[in-house]
C-alpha cells in the first residue's frame, strides 16, 4: 500500500449470470496491477491509474490483505483508520466489504 494519507483502489466484479446470458462484454482492459484501460462509448481508449486494481479474478483475501491488514494494525495502535466502498448499486460493494 502507498504511504500517503489515502490509497484509491478500484475492484471489478466478475459478469453476473444475467449479464453473460445477455451475452455483455467487460469495457475494460487488463494493464496491470496499477491501471486499466477502459473503452469509452466513442470506442476509444482511455487509460486509469490507482493504487490498486483487483480484476475480476481477485480474491476478497487479496482485498482485505492489501487494504484491511494495514488500517486494522494502525487501530490496534491508536490510529484512525477508514475504509469507504463507492459505487453504483449492485456493483459488489457490499461483497467487497464482507
Amino acid at each position: 500500500m502507498s504511504n500517503s494519507n489515502v490509497t484509491v483502489c478500484v475492484r471489478f466484479r466478475p459478469l453476473s449470470h444475467k449479464e453473460r446470458k445477455a451475452n455483455d462484454k467487460v469495457c475494460f482492459k487488463k494493464l496491470d496491477s496499477e491501471s486499466f484501460v477502459f473503452k469509452d462509448e466513442r470506442d476509444e481508449d482511455v487509460i486509469f491509474s490507482f493504487d490498486k486494481v483487483f480484476y475480476d479474478d481477485a480474491e476478497q483475501s487479496d482485498v482485505y490483505n492489501f487494504l484491511a491488514v494495514p488500517i486494522v494494525a494502525d487501530a490496534v495502535n491508536g490510529i484512525n483508520g477508514t475504509i469507504i466502498s463507492y459505487g453504483q448499486t449492485g456493483a459488489g460493494k457490499t461483497y467487497s466489504m464482507e
